[in-house]
């Protein structure tokens, strides 16, 4: 049998927020990994000092989804970002990319990553956004609305 990876899990605890994304990831990866949260801001070596096991990988989740952690030149361990809205401070992204050599980049949007992020394109694993299965499902039930509520239609990032 294969050994289950430790993953680290840097993100801020959003089980109770409405857009629970990120919550439902940890779920996931928490069924196929050793899975370690982290939810405070510090030095990376410093939080790989205050947890029992050693991560085989370090997951950072979104800038505005965690913490700012810090001293990412001064671990061996592999680790990547995942990165959710491409637009949001684009250039204060590259500058930490760069900064701190992310060798892996998580992202929901593979072509516009390309289209913005082209420095970045070999770093880039594309992972498709995930639902809640369990909640987001045919209900079986008549539809009798004609509407569609979608959420943001930014040109661009989120064509139709």
């Amino acid at each position: 049998m294969k050994k289950k990876l430790t993953i680290l899990f840097i993100t801020f605890d959003n089980s109770h927020n409405v857009d629970r994304n990120s919550f439902y990831l940890t779920q996931e990866l928490a069924k196929i990994s050793n899975l370690i949260l982290w939810h405070d801001a510090g030095d990376i070596s410093e939080i790989l000092s205050k947890i029992n096991d050693v991560p085989d990988f370090i997951l950072l989740n979104d800038m505005k989804e965690s913490p700012e952690v810090t001293g990412w030149p001064s671990i061996s361990i592999p680790f990547g970002m995942i990165i959710y809205d491409l637009h949001y401070a684009i250039n204060v992204r590259k500058e930490f990319i760069w900064g701190n050599s992310v060798p892996y980049i998580f992202s929901i949007y593979r072509d516009t990553f390309y289209e913005w992020y082209p420095e970045f394109k070999e770093r880039l694993r594309w992972l498709p956004l995930y639902v809640n299965t369990h909640l987001f499902k045919d209900y079986k039930l008549e539809k009798d609305i004609d509407w569609l509520i979608i959420g943001n239609i930014t040109g661009g990032v989120y064509p139709l």
